[in-house]
């Protein structure tokens, strides 16, 4: 274990906001993990796990003991008739893993490039992108228990995976509680790829794509490379320097009724966003949802405002504000973004 004192944030965080960590340890193995276990000064302090640092804003020096979680390593880790097994290390790209099952024949993962972040924040968040989530190609992974230092592994069952939401994103009611949140470090995770690919093609952006190329057909690599090409067209062009981080979003949770008018049927069945819905703020649609609950059950308290941008939709999820003291030790880590 290499521990690390005054460390600059700046390059680890994706605002680019000037900050250090007061001590800092980065994870290579389950190895370091322990060391930090081990250390009489270490294994009291507060943790904050970081990934990528795209789920974080900074607002001062941050006094708990940073985990940078750089575990590497891409490998094929089994194989069956039926599926293809690999396996990445939790400090890896995601994207880069993405390119990386493409270039070694393993697709599957391909509707979800470009999403910013590390592997090991993948599971956390339960990613997904253009009609493909994490749990529809998820395996397993291996994590361990900062507070006991056992290794343990979880399949998708055990990771309670709903929309953006996973084990690791609710804190435990107790020893034997099911929440991971604060407890658990991510190492490594395994994702189990079909050997009969289909392409993932039910999204209105994806179906312009093969309306503007004729290609009705597209492997895997193609729809790699349409979903990146949508979405940096949707990234607002910035001056040379400026930062940004990922979208704090959720889908907002709708009344029927708005589900109804805001999709249109489709003659080979099944349901298509419907193209405004493309452009429509959160704003509008949590206020939309407001006034519907007020027609059906009358007013309602506490509806939360949503933002949106980059052309989606949904619902405020708070980011982490890191280096204020009454948020130190609280909320998701890094590591789930």
């Amino acid at each position: 274990m290499n521990l690390e004192k005054n460390v600059p944030l700046q390059p680890y965080n994706t605002f680019g906001i000037a900050a250090k960590a007061q001590a800092l340890v980065r994870v290579h193995s389950e190895a370091d993990l322990l060391a930090v276990l081990a250390d009489p000064q270490l294994a009291t302090l507060p943790r904050q796990v970081l990934g990528g640092g795209s789920n974080i804003v900074l607002t001062g020096d941050v006094k708990a003991l940073v985990l940078k979680v750089e575990v590497p390593g891409l490998r094929l880790a089994s194989e069956t008739d039926k599926h293809w097994v690999i396996e990445a290390g939790a400090g890896e790209s995601w994207h880069d893993l993405v390119a990386w099952s493409l270039d070694n024949g393993y697709p599957g993962l391909e509707n979800m490039a470009l999403i910013p972040g590390t592997v090991g924040a993948s599971p956390v968040q339960n990613i997904g992108a253009y009609g493909v989530e994490l749990q529809d190609r998820f395996d397993s992974l291996d994590a361990m228990d900062m507070f006991t230092g056992e290794l343990f592994s979880l399949n998708a069952a055990q990771c309670g995976f709903s929309y953006r939401d996973s084990v690791f994103k609710h804190a435990s009611g107790g020893p034997d509680g099911l929440g991971l949140a604060g407890r658990a470090v991510i190492l490594r995770v395994r994702f189990a790829l079909a050997k009969r690919w289909k392409p993932e093609l039910g999204y209105l952006d994806l179906e312009r794509k093969m309306a503007e190329t004729g290609i009705h057909n597209p492997d895997a690599r193609q729809i790699f490379d349409w979903v990146v090409a949508i979405r940096r067209a949707k990234l607002t062009p910035r001056p040379a320097g400026d930062r940004q981080c990922r979208q704090f979003l959720q889908e907002p949770h709708r009344h029927p009724r708005a589900v109804r008018r805001h999709h249109r049927p489709r003659p080979e069945g099944g349901a298509l966003p419907h193209a405004r819905r493309q452009h429509q703020t959160g704003r509008r649609l949590a206020d939309r949802r407001l006034r519907l609950e007020r027609q059906d059950r009358g007013p309602r308290r506490g509806v939360r405002e949503a933002g949106a941008g980059a052309g989606q939709q949904g619902r405020a999820r708070k980011p982490l504000y890191w280096g204020r003291s009454d948020d130190a030790g609280q909320g998701d880590s890094d590591q789930c973004l």
